[in-house]
């Protein structure tokens, strides 16, 4: 039998014996088609996050390794790695005949760092300098309140306090990452 497609088809086989007795005998087959799975594509997320990776193309899937997975089964899992990991992910058909396996790799980024001078005091109205020390990856800044600052979004700005006030800056990466002080 040569079956070019896939699909359900009746196969038919006559036998004839010898001496002209003959029988048929019928039954079904179904041809399932190959596939290809889809893994998601590589991720990044920042320590302590975690990352949603679905699979795509085939009926059931299998992932590993399962320390940092939220499932192991299944086309939607959550990964939650504190090293960059590499993920397999093997799908296969509805009827277990063929299997294919795709990987992603989540990386892990590091928080970003920041520190700010210590408490000073001063008179109403004194001009303070808030010079704040970030990691090299830094790429936003956001002050707050914006009480006094000569601006929110930038790394050092100048503070004229009119009462006691606590500044908190928060700061992000290029990868969303974030940290406070």
């Amino acid at each position: 039998f040569d079956y070019q497609s896939p699909g359900s088809f009746i196969t038919r086989v006559q036998v004839r014996s010898p001496i002209g007795c003959v029988s048929t005998a019928t039954d079904s087959v179904r041809i399932v088609p190959r596939f290809k799975i889809q893994p998601p594509k590589d991720t990044t997320i920042c320590i302590g996050g975690n990352a949603s990776l679905k699979a795509e193309g085939a009926f059931s899937y299998a992932w590993s390794p399962a320390s940092s997975l939220n499932q192991v089964v299944g086309d939607s899992v959550v990964a939650h790695p504190v090293i960059s990991t590499l993920y397999s992910v093997v799908g296969t058909d509805k009827y277990h005949c063929f299997l294919d396996t795709g990987e992603t790799t989540v990386f892990v980024d590091t928080l970003p760092s920041v520190s700010l001078p210590p408490d000073i005091a001063v008179l109403p109205g004194t001009a303070v300098a808030l010079d704040s020390k970030v990691s090299s990856d830094v790429i936003s800044w956001n002050w707050t309140p914006a009480d006094w600052l000569s601006c929110m979004y930038c790394a050092s700005p100048t503070s004229i306090p009119q009462n006691p006030v606590t500044y908190t800056l928060k700061v992000t990466t290029a990868r969303r990452c974030v940290s406070t002080s």
